[in-house]
């Protein structure tokens, strides 16, 4: 697992007349066909006190779906940098790892400090699903936690937690992992549907590949030599909102061979959410016999790898949701009894008739 170093330490400036600009960006808007320049890349500047503390240009949007916040409510961020790469570099299993870019994603970690939903509790994190991913041997973004200072002008607005994550569209991702020359194009599903985003290398074209897309919605092992081992990590990280809605994700068209990137985990370990029994990618990999060896495979060779094991959506024993969801019905279970006992009391020192609750139940 990696080794969590210190919070890299950003600040960012955006000018009173940019920052009251971006603010008018609605996620109606954001989320909208038509493009709006309050939700486009504006100028800003950036200092990134782990390395120095020069500051320099920068260009900065919000992003989001389930985690989109108002400007003044901790938004999660896409930042470009401008004409430099700045090394952000992580170290894994005390070796370095590269990690030098000009695009970065600052996610605001809202559904990990969302301490009690409905289906459980998220106290896990983003990052560690990510890792989840990296440990299994599937090509994933690096991260790492942030400390984002953000200001209006000169007045400090506020300073918070942040996940900073490695940006999958971007050359600086592909040539590390595929080399300069490899003709690769990155495609978006979302919602059932498949766009190629971004091409890179001499003969990738996205005009071209974009009639593929039902081969890239497939989800088949028959396209994708690797989506055992993607799936694997779905399911140990209760990963639901990918393949199983078939929304969410990234895929790497690397000449010919298809692989799935992780990304959005930031709904992940609410483990009783979805029953991925009955998920129609993962039941597919299953009914093919190479599919489900690598899938079981991975599963088991992770449950027994090492002591930092994180078994939190294990098919095993109550979830997480379960085990809450029974504490807090006998908590307010006993307040109710307790609150019905205050009011007998209360109506035999008062004399005034208690109201019989059997009569309505």
């Amino acid at each position: 697992m990696s080794v969590y170093l210190a919070p890299f330490m950003i600040s960012i400036f955006i000018t009173n007349e940019t920052y009251d600009y971006m603010s008018q960006c609605t996620k109606e808007m954001y989320k909208s066909s038509v493009e709006y320049d309050e939700c486009d890349y504006n100028t800003a500047s950036a200092i990134f006190h782990s390395v120095d503390n020069k500051t320099i240009d920068i260009k900065i949007r919000r992003k989001g779906t389930s985690t989109w916040k108002d400007m003044n409510k901790k938004p999660s961020f896409k930042v470009k940098i401008e004409n430099e790469n700045v090394d952000f570099g992580v170290v894994e299993k005390g070796m370095y790892e590269n990690w030098k870019t000009d695009k970065i994603t600052l996610n605001n970690k809202i559904s990990e400090t969302n301490a009690l939903s409905p289906f459980g509790i998220n106290t896990v994190g983003e990052k560690v699903a990510y890792d989840v991913f990296k440990k299994i041997g599937v090509i994933t973004p690096l991260t790492r936690d942030a400390t984002v200072t953000l200001y209006r002008g000169q007045e400090k607005l506020r300073e918070d937690e942040y996940l900073m994550v490695e940006t999958i569209k971007n050359k600086d991702f592909v040539e590390k992992h595929w080399g300069e020359d490899t003709d690769v194009t990155i495609w978006e599903i979302e919602n059932s549907s498949a766009v190629c985003k971004k091409d890179y290398g001499p003969l990738a074209d996205c005009d071209k590949e974009n009639k593929n897309e039902d081969i890239i919605l497939s989800l088949s092992y028959s396209n994708y030599k690797d989506i055992g081992r993607y799936f694997a990590g779905e399911k140990l990280t209760g990963h639901w909102d990918a393949s199983c809605r078939v929304n969410n994700m990234w895929v790497a068209n690397v000449s010919g061979d298809l692989v799935v990137i992780p990304s959005g985990l930031d709904q992940t370990f609410q483990c009783n959410i979805f029953n991925f029994e009955n998920c129609n990618a993962h039941q597919a990999c299953m009914s093919a016999v190479e599919c489900e060896t690598q899938y079981k495979d991975t599963l088991n060779n992770y449950n027994k790898s090492d002591a930092e094991t994180i078994e939190i959506c294990s098919s095993s024993g109550l979830s997480t949701g379960i085990i809450v969801g029974i504490v807090v019905g006998v908590f307010l279970v006993t307040i109710g009894i307790v609150f019905i006992n205050i009011l007998y009391l209360t109506s035999q020192k008062s004399g005034i008739k208690p109201i019989k609750f059997y009569n309505y139940i």
